[in-house]
C-alpha cells in the first residue's frame, strides 16, 4: 500500500498532480486567492460570450463557451477544495485553447493575444515546487505567441467584426488583462510587504532574545559565525547570591507561588544588574550570579560590583517591606582572573570558569545571612574606598584557611 506522502510524490511527477498540498502553505494561499478571482471573471465572460457568438452565427465559438463556462465553475470548485494543481492545470489548458481559437478566428484585430501576457505570468505564481512545470507552461505560451506572430502575416482571419465591435473587444481585452495583472502584482506586493514586516518583527524578537541571553559583544560574534568563543580576563569581579532557607521555603508554598517569588526577586536583581552595567551570568535554582569587567574590561570592576551588592541588600529589604515577606540572602564576592566563553550547541549560555569563580561561590556558601562576604583579593581593591568588618579566618573548601571581610558601606 502506498502511503499518502509517497502518493503525493508519485503524483507530483505527473504533469497535473491532484490533491497534493504544495510544500509552501503561504504559496498555496496566494494561489488560491489568485485563481478564485480569475475563475469568477472567466465564468462571467464565457457565459456572456455564448449569446454574443451565437448572435454572429459563430456556432463553434458559442458551443466552446457553453463548455468553457461550466469548466471554469469546476475550476472554482476545485480551487475551493484546495485541489490547486488540478485547478491550475485545467484553467491553463482552457485558456491556451481559447486564446488560440480566438486568434484563429479573428487574428490580432481584437488584441486577444494580450491574454498570453497573463498566461505567461501565472505559471510562475503556481505553488508547485517543480520549476520545470512552470518553464514548460511559459514555453507553451511563448511558442503559441511566436507561432501566430510568424504566420499571421500571410494569414487571413476567418471572421471580421465591424470597427465598433473590434474597438469594444480591444478595450475589454486590454482593460481586463491589465486589471488582473495589476491586481495580482498588488496582491503579491501586499503579501511580500506583510511578510517582510513580519520577518522584521521576528528578527527584532530574536535579537532581543539573543541579547537577553548573551552579552551584546558575544551575540555579535556569534552572528558572525565565530564557532569558538573563549576569552581570558586578568581583572574581573564575580558575585554570587543565594536565598537563605530556600529548601525549607519551597516545601511550604505551592510551585506557582515559589516560581512567582523567584521571578519577583530576580527581576529586581536583573534591573539592578542592567542599571550598574554588570553582566548577569545565570541563575541556578535560588542562586544568582553576576560579574563585572567582562566581556568588556573595566578598571573599576570591583567598585561597581561592591555598589551593586550593597544595593542588592537594600532592594531585598524594600521588597520585604512592600510584600510583607521575610526573604534573606547571602552574598559573596571575589576578584581576579577568569575565563569566559560559550560551550555547547543547544541551550548554550555565556559562562565563567576559574579559581576566581570558585572562590566567589565559596564566599557566598560560607557567608552569613544579609552580609556581603568578600575575599582578600577584593578587599585589597576596595579597602581605601569602603568600610569593612573583618570576619577573621575561616576554613574555605578547596582553599584552606582564609581571612575574609564583610562589606558594610562606601566611605
Amino acid at each position: 500500500m502506498v502511503d499518502s506522502k509517497n502518493k503525493c510524490l508519485l503524483l507530483s511527477e505527473q504533469i497535473m498532480p491532484v490533491n497534493c498540498e504544495p510544500q509552501n502553505p503561504k504559496a498555496q494561499e496566494r494561489m488560491y486567492f489568485m485563481l478564485k478571482y480569475i475563475a469568477l471573471v472567466s465564468i462571467i465572460f464565457h457565459t456572456l460570450f455564448i449569446g454574443f457568438y451565437h448572435h454572429y452565427h459563430l456556432t463553434l465559438l458559442s458551443i466552446y463557451n457553453m463548455a468553457s463556462a461550466p469548466l471554469w465553475v469546476l475550476v472554482y470548485i476545485l480551487n475551493e477544495k484546495k485541489w490547486l494543481n488540478t485547478a491550475v492545470g485545467l484553467a491553463f489548458s482552457e485558456a491556451i485553447i481559447y486564446v488560440n481559437l480566438a486568434i484563429f478566428y479573428f487574428g490580432f484585430e481584437i488584441n486577444v493575444e494580450i491574454w498570453f501576457i497573463l498566461m505567461a505570468i501565472v505559471p510562475f505564481l503556481m505553488p508547485t515546487p517543480h520549476n520545470i512545470l512552470k518553464f514548460l507552461a511559459f514555453g507553451i505560451v511563448l511558442g503559441c505567441y511566436l507561432f501566430w506572430m510568424i504566420h499571421l502575416g500571410h494569414y487571413a482571419p476567418l471572421f471580421r467584426f465591424g470597427p465598433l465591435v473590434n474597438q469594444w473587444f480591444r478595450i475589454v481585452n486590454i482593460t481586463t488583462v491589465f486589471a488582473l495583472c495589476a491586481f495580482l502584482f498588488y496582491k503579491y506586493r501586499f503579501i511580500a510587504e506583510a511578510a517582510e514586516e513580519g520577518l522584521e518583527k521576528e528578527h527584532q524578537k530574536s535579537e532581543a532574545l539573543l541579547h537577553n541571553i548573551l552579552p551584546e559583544p558575544i551575540a555579535m560574534r556569534l552572528k558572525k559565525d565565530e564557532t569558538m568563543i573563549a576569552d581570558g580576563f586578568t581583572d574581573a569581579s564575580v558575585l554570587f547570591s543565594d536565598i537563605v532557607g530556600f529548601t525549607e521555603l519551597s516545601a511550604k508554598i505551592s510551585p506557582q507561588e515559589l516560581v512567582s517569588l523567584l521571578n519577583e526577586v530576580f527581576s529586581r536583581f536583573d534591573d539592578l544588574t542592567e542599571s550598574f552595567g554588570l553582566e548577569k551570568i545565570k541563575t541556578i535554582g535560588d542562586a544568582f550570579m553576576a560579574a563585572s569587567g567582562i566581556p568588556v574590561e573595566r578598571s573599576d570592576h570591583a567598585e561597581v560590583i561592591a555598589d551593586f551588592a550593597l544595593q542588592l541588600i537594600e532592594e531585598l529589604q524594600n521588597y520585604n517591606t512592600q510584600t510583607r515577606k521575610d526573604i534573606h540572602i547571602r552574598v559573596g564576592i571575589n576578584s581576579g582572573p577568569v575565563v569566559a566563553g560559550i560551550i555547547g550547541r543547544k541551550k548554550f549560555i555565556y559562562d565563567l570558569w576559574g579559581d576566581t569563580v570558585n572562590t566567589a561561590a565559596r564566599m557566598e556558601s560560607h557567608g552569613v545571612v544579609d552580609q556581603i562576604q568578600v575575599s582578600p583579593a577584593t578587599y585589597e581593591l576596595l579597602k581605601d574606598k569602603y568600610i569593612f568588618d573583618t570576619r577573621g579566618s575561616i576554613h574555605v573548601k578547596g582553599k584552606g584557611e582564609m581571612i575574609t571581610y564583610f562589606l558594610k558601606e562606601k566611605c
